[in-house]
């Protein structure tokens, strides 16, 4: 029988064990070495971005923090699929030293799409201006990738799409009037940048973004089920969590 494919840690520990215990180990199914396998499952990722790299002269760490490692994988070495997945785990987590979050990442098709993903997420972590956090203009810039994120038609949204009115309160007197407030901002938003809330209009919307009908449109648009816009819920809440502090947000469609 042959050996189980296993993490490099759990080789290196079994390759310290003693031969007769390894010819035991495969009379009886390699059992010592699944067990072993398990618990180096747990740490090998850690090992593995703590280690120096002596072939190619890297310094331990620095996988967590070299973001240029992950631009324009090349899905020709065979190796660009862990290569994917490292970045996976690796931006995501390098964005909070930004001030920023990245959007999820969608279930894409293709190896090209999910190289173009990955050089999305670079860039915002590059161009994200981590000084302002916190600031009216470092929440216009979080909440136009929050629509662009969840806008089935893919459309790209910019901050100069919206309509700040600063110092202002929406006010029901029986109906909508604005009223100044130095605590409060409300934000005008065309209304075909928040995605309907039917599932039926977003259906048809991935149809036409896609060239066909089917359940594979969302999961390649949307990772999960909790990544499928609901236009009331999902907003309302994205505007409770990133609100600057001490501002009532308002958005309004327009």
């Amino acid at each position: 029988m042959a050996a189980p494919s296993v993490q490099t840690d759990t080789t290196y520990f079994y390759q310290s064990v003693p031969q007769y215990i390894q010819d035991w180990d495969a009379d009886n199914g390699y059992a010592f070495l699944l067990w072993l396998d398990g618990i180096c499952s747990m740490i090998q990722n850690v090992d593995d971005f703590a280690r120096d790299d002596l072939i190619n002269g890297r310094v331990g760490w620095s996988d967590l923090f070299d973001y240029s490692i992950y631009e324009n994988i090349d899905t020709s070495k065979p190796d660009w699929q862990a290569t994917f997945a490292q970045a996976l785990q690796v931006l995501p987590w390098l964005a909070q030293f930004v001030g920023t979050s990245l959007p999820q990442m969608p279930n894409l098709p293709t190896p090209e799409s999910r190289v173009a993903a990955v050089n999305n997420w670079i860039t915002q972590l590059t161009t994200f201006n981590g000084f302002q956090r916190g600031s009216v203009s470092a929440f216009l810039e979080l909440f136009a990738l929050y629509l662009t994120n969840i806008n089935p038609t893919g459309a790209t949204v910019t901050t100069s799409q919206f309509v700040v009115l600063e110092k202002t309160k929406v006010a029901y007197n029986p109906t909508l009037a604005y009223v100044t407030d130095p605590y409060s901002l409300v934000i005008l938003v065309p209304a075909n940048l928040i995605p309907n809330t039917s599932y039926a209009v977003i259906e048809a919307t991935l149809a036409a973004r896609f060239g066909h009908d089917g359940y594979d449109n969302y999961t390649s648009a949307y990772g999960n089920y909790a990544a499928i816009p609901n236009a009331i819920t999902s907003v309302q809440t994205f505007v409770n969590q990133n609100a600057p502090a001490g501002l009532l947000v308002t958005i309004l469609a327009s």
